[in-house]
């Protein structure tokens, strides 16, 4: 698989609000009454930023995904993780035991030179934090971790939106297999989000989009600074079934882990049950249950953590 930031002036907008509407396509369907209506807010949406986009920017990424890949082949192995080619299938070695990670307080004695008093929260066991040579601790004050591969002074680079594209076939960037949407540290605000549609779309769409993001807002996981969140990931069809989604997210993780962060977040619908069996699997555990039922419309969410 490789991994592009998502450019609206070049890429396939309406197979990305696809993806994106297969997401969560419960919950906009019910609040959009039309699949075709849902997709076409979420594909202006994307059109919108077409304008906005700079392509230098797509250089600096949050966590770089493409490390396993030399953009012909799948990645070389790693000692943590193995890559089959061939079933598309990450299998998990010695080093990996699932038992490190039952503990979301787990020791972190090996990170030696992190400021106790930047790390304060109720994930991290601030007894077996010191320092690391690796943390610029006045970057943990200002809530960003300095590396070259992270630029804290943009804000733009807090969230990313990835394509993903068959790696037998990267050259074609119109056949698009899936996509993902990280976000480094807190999450954006829901004003911001409300305004943006607001001022794209039309009003009872941006209503519709509105309602969403309140129902999101009470129900999904809140993120602390050095967490990498992912927000959306989602597969083509015709891709499902191969393991996919096990790999990106043994990717993510690796790549997170990589670049020093101590949890990869994410969220389980309460009927998603095959995706929660699939992130248990791999390690994440139910760290908060929530739920909100607004006009007869309910939403509930397993907030899930792999601590690093």
């Amino acid at each position: 698989m490789i991994f592009k930031e998502f450019n609206p002036n070049k890429h396939d907008t309406r197979k990305v609000a696809e993806l994106i509407y297969s997401v969560d396509y419960r919950t906009n369907l019910k609040v959009f009454r039309s699949k075709e209506r849902a997709v076409l807010a979420i594909e202006t949406l994307l059109l919108s930023e077409k304008n906005n986009y700079n392509e230098k920017k797509s250089e600096d990424y949050i966590i770089d995904l493409n490390h396993h890949n030399n953009q012909k082949n799948i990645a070389n192995i790693t000692n943590d993780q193995k890559y089959n080619a061939n079933n598309n299938s990450i299998k998990k070695t010695n080093n990996h035991n699932k038992s490190n990670y039952n503990n979301k307080y787990n020791d972190r004695e090996n990170n030696k030179n992190i400021n106790n008093k930047s790390v304060n929260n109720k994930y991290l066991d601030n007894k077996d934090i010191n320092n690391n040579k690796s943390v610029n601790n006045k970057d943990l004050d200002n809530k960003d971790i300095n590396n070259k591969n992270i630029n804290s002074n943009n804000l733009n680079n807090n969230s990313k939106f990835y394509i993903i594209l068959d790696k037998n076939d990267f050259d074609d960037e119109e056949n698009i297999i899936g996509i993902i949407s990280l976000v480094k540290g807190k999450k954006g605000s829901l004003l911001k989000d409300i305004l943006v549609t607001l001022k794209n779309l039309n009003l009872l769409d941006s209503l519709r989009f509105s309602f969403i993001y309140i129902l999101d807002y009470f129900v999904l996981a809140k993120t602390l600074p050095d967490d990498i969140y992912l927000a959306e990931i989602a597969i083509d069809k015709s891709q499902r079934g191969k393991g996919m989604g096990t790999e990106i997210l043994n990717i993510i993780i690796e790549a997170a882990r990589k670049k020093r962060f101590k949890r990869v977040v994410l969220d389980a619908e309460f009927n998603n049950k095959g995706a929660i069996k699939l992130y248990k699997s791999l390690g994440f555990e139910i760290f908060d249950k929530k739920s909100i039922k607004l006009f007869k419309k309910e939403r509930g969410m397993y907030n899930m953590e792999y601590v690093l």
